[in-house]
């Protein structure tokens, strides 16, 4: 049977797991920079409802190495594929993992999926199956394909729309629509990253090392 990574194909459900928590990160910096609970918002909702939304950024950050662990993992038992070309190849993951709690925390996760992968009670012979995303979220879907991109390139389109939010007055009753170009603007450099930087390293990696 092939378990190739490709041959695998795609687990649409992680993905959107993936994409959600790059999404709350990004909302998250934008809102520490331009408060959205000062604006007419903040006279519509409570406000644990915009704390909700904007500030949870650093539990999606967890969320997002914990998947990474898993996947990461998940590819070294499904392929066969060499810890060292993992370890490099893999959409230049590890230059994010600075952090010794995210670290041990995605080595953890990489600990339980050896677990799951030995049980195989669920999942059979092909680990984490693929799956289609689910209906009406595949532009969140997009935004996990491209996560490792966005969260290492994501500040910048933050700090630039910031500088053009105090450049044009600051004001707070317009602050809501900064929130979507700063969705936009980011997957629109996660995925120019990705095309001219990450995935011409991965092929050229996984070549050097003779991964499928």
């Amino acid at each position: 049977m092939n378990t190739s990574p490709a041959a695998l194909g795609r687990n649409g459900r992680i993905d959107l797991l993936r994409g959600v928590s790059i999404l709350l990160v990004v909302i998250h910096h934008l809102a520490l920079r331009i408060s959205l609970g000062s604006g007419p918002l903040g006279a519509v909702l409570p406000k644990r409802v915009i704390d909700g939304f904007c500030f949870h950024g650093y539990e999606a950050v967890f969320v997002f190495f914990v998947l990474s662990g898993f996947l990461i993992t998940s590819l070294i038992l499904l392929g066969g594929v060499g810890c060292g070309a993992i370890l490099f190849a893999d959409d230049l993951l590890w230059w994010a993992l600075r952090d010794g709690e995210l670290l041990v925390l995605t080595l953890s996760t990489a600990c339980m999926a050896i677990a799951f992968r030995w049980q195989q009670t669920q999942w059979g012979a092909d680990g984490v199956p693929p799956s289609e995303p689910l209906r009406g979220t595949r532009w969140i879907c997009a935004f996990g394909r491209r996560s490792y991109e966005i969260y290492l390139t994501h500040m910048f389109v933050v700090y630039a729309l910031v500088r053009a939010f105090h450049a044009s007055g600051s004001n707070l009753n317009f602050g809501i629509l900064w929130f979507p170009a700063a969705v936009a603007l980011s997957w629109i450099l996660g995925t120019l990253v990705d095309r001219t930087l990450s995935t011409p390293c991965n092929r050229w990696l996984r070549k050097r090392f003779s991964v499928a």
